[in-house]
């Protein structure tokens, strides 16, 4: 059980005691006085003093009641905790995944015109393309190759953010399920 939770439970009993309890005060006096002929030249006096207020306006109570408000809000943050985290922990692998499926096609475009450029070439060998037709197929292979270049520095960006978040030490999250890469 989390500390703040611990000591939530302590002020709502320490709360749903003072509704209860006297106020108690003890007190003790000493005097010394000369001139007054009648009384005692050294008298001391001491007591308790028992007090309980009939009516405080609802204080107490609505003391106990900010208590158990402040115990809930204790008992509920480490399960918003959780869920946020486990939230960022599935954001992530669904980013992670989302960049794996971009790099394959990203991969397959790299393939694709890398093919493309290859007929080209051959087919202003043959003379059956023009200049502009193998220069603009070669274009598309560097732009591809950039494009896979790109997704690839997504890919690491997003796994560094994932493993960040799916290997915190901290054995409350434990229960976490982290997916396998």
């Amino acid at each position: 059980m989390a500390a703040s939770s611990v000591t939530a439970e302590a002020a709502v009993r320490l709360a749903k005691t003072d509704i209860w309890v006297l106020d108690v005060e003890a007190f003790g006096r000493y005097s010394y006085q000369n001139n007054v002929p009648f009384l005692a030249r050294n008298f001391g006096t001491f007591g308790i003093h028992l007090g309980y207020d009939l009516f405080d306006g609802g204080l107490k109570r609505a003391v106990k009641g900010e208590r158990e408000a402040q115990l809930a809000q204790a008992k509920e943050n480490p399960a918003r905790l959780r869920d946020e985290v486990e939230l960022a922990v599935h954001t992530g692998y669904n980013k992670l995944e989302r960049t794996q499926e971009m790099l394959k096609v990203s991969e397959e475009v790299v393939a694709l015109r890398s093919e493309s450029n290859r007929v080209l070439q051959q087919e202003l060998l043959q003379g059956a393309a023009l200049k502009s037709q193998a220069a603009m197929a070669t274009a598309q292979e560097y732009d591809a190759k950039g494009s896979s270049s790109h997704s690839w520095t997504i890919r690491r960006r997003t796994t560094s953010s994932f493993m960040r978040w799916a290997s915190r030490p901290n054995d409350a999250f434990a229960s976490i399920a982290v997916p396998d890469l």
